[in-house]
């Protein structure tokens, strides 16, 4: 197809101005590989030599230019395309700049709505801040401690006739135990880790996070203890409840069922979202039941979220940031754990609106350099990030 067809395409595209025809035939050219990198050169070229983003839709900038940087700078798969069309396009084409964008040796690209983008200006020069990683701490019955950061497989313990193994990166336990002993897998700031409990429960941690649980489950319930952020997919076992406590301060309840909780103590609440099943959410006297696409937030007391934006909540554990609708503290709380730094605001928290997705599997520089687009300006000195007004 000639070049000029293509560039009106994506300019099209972009400009929200294609007619249905035009919006197929771009979808059929995305499904191909040598037709898709041709529109990927095409989008390439546009962002670089485009007039501000103002001149096109912002929903469109906002998208593209956000996914393109999260492909960039990842291995990670894209997201299941939706089956609108309009979503399929999305997905594909930024995909495929994507490919162009790293044989290019181009940056990455976090263009916000209406909002012209300048040239950054480096504030500082520091040592390279990496992103996290798989690791955690397990503490076990007696008080010592495995780090299992470089354990890919073995045997990590036995205890109370339970045994306790690193299989691809997951820590999980076989054998049924007598004896009802404790361990404790915790992740410091910077780390991640997966877990099967010894019912079949499959635990995701985020970073900052801790969870204490039996080698076996014996007695009349299944009961864990967690703080920070955790992802739950519980084992069926109607015989068996499988409940949560949280904090020491609110209690979850569940047969089987798909959940997450972050419960981080700098967070302005206590929130559990329901992707499938059913949960009950306690605190002192007062309960609420949730359905799946629900939020229970609990603070003094709980307010259930409906329609809840489940992509964004999952966005951790599936390896992205995503900050639509959070304020810049926020962000950088995220940031903050994510990288194992220490955020410091030289005069106040700035009001600056920020949006969009990216990978966690970008180094600090990286991030902050499309931060700094946005008016986000800093200073990094050592693991400390200081936010300048």
């Amino acid at each position: 197809m000639e070049n000029s067809r293509i560039v009106y395409l994506v300019t099209g595209y972009l400009n929200d101005t294609l007619l249905q025809p035009e919006t197929d035939e771009l979808q059929e050219l995305l499904l191909h590989e040598e037709e898709s990198e041709a529109v990927a050169a095409a989008f390439n070229r546009i962002v670089l030599n485009s007039p501000p983003a103002a001149d096109y839709k912002p929903e469109q900038w906002e998208f593209l230019a956000s996914r393109v940087l999260s492909q960039t700078q990842s291995g990670i798969d894209v997201q299941p395309a939706v089956n609108k069309k309009t979503g399929r396009i999305r997905r594909l084409l930024w995909t495929a700049a994507a490919s162009v964008l790293v044989l290019a040796g181009i940056g990455t690209y976090f263009l916000l709505g209406n909002k012209k983008v300048e040239k950054p200006v480096v504030v500082s020069q520091s040592e390279e801040v990496l992103p996290g990683r798989q690791g955690a701490l397990l503490t076990l019955a007696d008080g010592s401690q495995v780090l299992l950061d470089t354990i890919k497989n073995g045997v990590v313990a036995l205890q109370g006739g339970a045994m306790a193994k690193v299989v691809n990166g997951t820590l999980l336990y076989e054998g049924n135990g007598k004896d009802v002993v404790f361990n404790t897998m915790s992740t410091p700031r910077g780390r991640q880790f997966q877990l099967r409990l010894p019912d079949g429960t499959q635990v995701w941690l985020n970073a900052a996070s801790s969870i204490r649980y039996p080698t076996s489950f014996t007695g009349k319930e299944r009961r864990v203890e967690v703080t920070g952020e955790t992802y739950f997919e519980v084992a069926r076992n109607s015989k068996l409840p499988f409940r949560v406590s949280v904090n020491n301060q609110t209690e979850v309840e569940v047969l089987g069922t798909h959940f997450n909780i972050n419960s981080y103590n700098n967070e302005n609440s206590m929130n559990t979202t329901l992707l499938e099943g059913s949960i009950r959410v306690r605190k002192g006297a007062e309960s609420v039941i949730i359905k799946p696409g629900e939020q229970a937030q609990v603070n003094s007391g709980i307010r259930v979220a409906k329609e809840v934006d489940l992509e964004k909540v999952m966005a951790w554990k599936n390896g992205f940031f995503n900050f639509e609708g959070l304020k810049l503290e926020e962000i950088l709380r995220q940031i903050e754990r994510w990288y194992e730094i220490e955020v410091i605001y030289e005069k106040g928290i700035p009001d600056i609106p920020v949006t969009g997705e990216m990978s966690k599997d970008i180094p600090l520089n990286k991030l902050m350099f499309i931060l700094e687009k946005l008016d986000v300006h800093y200073r990094l000195e050592g693991r400390k990030l200081i936010i300048l007004p």
